[in-house]
């Protein structure tokens, strides 16, 4: 008899504790819409939209397949159109010569097979500020020119520490370079570099809102506030600078975490990004944070940002614009089913997830794929919880069960004391 009791009180248990897939872990979701053809591996690349509502890591994005009644969930990986960095060539250094107009310095590159794109040097020398020509040859008698007139320099004082020579160019495949560098003073270059030429791939930029500049004169510095229309993760920043004398400035980036209302009104809480040296040299001014990762782990997906700019006993420099870029984030999977597909996302509570796919990274990357899209985002509505609650807490439930263990306990009872009294029935 008790273990009949048992059955039916956990049947009825189970029958109200049973849920599978739940939506409502996840507060988004959109449908993944794409052609059927014979490539199995989909790409689907994450708008801007996306990165307000997942975490900063995309460790909540799921993908789910439904068949029918049954809900399959689809292993993924998330990949960044990453910078693909080769190891650098340590060239010979072969002719060191000088002339009244300088130094030259010969190069050989031992691996000719890899394009050229950078020359790091590293002198020992302190404070300077000379311009380089560099020259390439196969056969050290004919020599083309790569670059003309490119400077470089190093500041050292109690200040600062700034260092720039790296010369960097368009892609070449040389055996020789030759640089000559302008100079009365020896130059003693301790060491040199050659690096491949990597893959970066295309960068996509943002509208920048809410852009001001204000200079402080008592503290001398000057602070660029700006913003992007949503949250997004950023490897790049060019700022854009209207001046055309030299300059040597100190800046520091912050991205805006959060802000909390006081009583003398909202004060906002800023966190370090990036510190460095804002100078003449160049067109442009490129600040990457950190390389990319396709694991995502430290990635940084901001809104608003603060530059502050030292500019001690100078004037303020003429800030121009900004240019804030980030590279494409795509999620590949494999559709091995003509179900509908959907992304869901928007769980503070998930954690990545761990697939056997991440074993296969590069291999699942170089795999042909067709091209898969997004739908308009759809809120999921909290349906559960609203229906859950009651289901306990009313009367009449809590009545029917009480009312149907007591009729089960009853029967048995019964049932029992009828054999007792009817021993001959045994």
């Amino acid at each position: 008899m008790k273990k009949w009791i048992k059955k039916i009180i956990l049947g009825c248990l189970i029958g109200f504790s049973i849920n599978g897939f739940s939506q409502n872990e996840y507060s988004y979701k959109r449908k993944i819409e794409f052609q059927n053809t014979p490539l199995k591996w989909k790409s689907v690349t994450i708008p801007n939209e996306l990165y307000d509502k997942t975490k900063s890591d995309l460790s909540d994005i799921r993908i789910f397949n439904f068949v029918g009644k049954d809900t399959i969930e689809v292993p993924f990986v998330i990949s960044i159109n990453d910078f693909n960095p080769n190891d650098p060539i340590k060239p010979k250094i072969i002719n060191q010569t000088k002339t009244d107009s300088g130094f030259y310095f010969t190069l050989e590159n031992t691996n000719q097979v890899s394009n050229i794109s950078e020359i790091k040097l590293q002198f020992a020398n302190e404070n300077f500020d000379w311009k380089v020509d560099l020259q390439g040859s196969n056969n050290q008698n004919k020599w083309f020119t790569i670059l003309e007139d490119y400077r470089i320099l190093a500041i050292k004082n109690p200040q600062t520490d700034y260092r720039f020579e790296n010369l960097s160019f368009q892609n070449t495949k040389y055996k020789y370079y030759r640089i000559f560098v302008k100079t009365q003073d020896e130059p003693v270059l301790k060491s040199a570099f050659l690096n491949f030429l990597f893959t970066i791939p295309d960068f996509k930029t943002h509208k920048i809102t809410d852009f001001s500049v204000e200079s402080d004169k008592k503290d001398k510095i000057t602070i660029v506030e700006f913003s992007t229309k949503t949250k997004l993760p950023v490897e790049l920043i060019n700022i854009k600078v209207d001046e055309k004398g030299n300059f040597y400035r100190r800046f520091n980036i912050e991205y805006l975490v959060d802000s909390i209302q006081t009583e003398k009104g909202w004060k906002k809480n800023y966190q370090h990004l990036l510190s460095g040296q804002l100078n003449s040299h160049g067109a442009s001014f490129d600040i990457i944070d950190q390389p990319p990762s396709p694991k995502m782990s430290n990635q940084i997906v901001a809104q608003s940002y603060r530059i502050t700019i030292e500019n001690q006993d100078n004037a303020p420099l003429n800030i121009q614009s900004i240019e804030l870029q980030s590279l494409i984030h795509s999620i590949y999977f494999e559709a091995t089913q003509t179900s509908d597909y959907f992304v869901f996302y928007g769980n503070k509570d998930s954690k990545a997830p761990k697939y056997d796919l991440e074993n296969f990274y590069d291999k699942i990357t170089n795999e042909p794929k067709s091209e898969a899209t997004l739908s308009n985002e759809i809120l999921i509505p909290k349906k559960g919880e609203i229906k859950s609650k009651p289901l306990f807490e009313s009367n009449y439930w809590l009545w029917g069960i009480m009312i149907l263990i007591i009729v089960i306990l009853g029967y048995f009872s019964f049932k029992m004391l009828s054999k007792n009294n009817n021993p001959s029935s045994e």
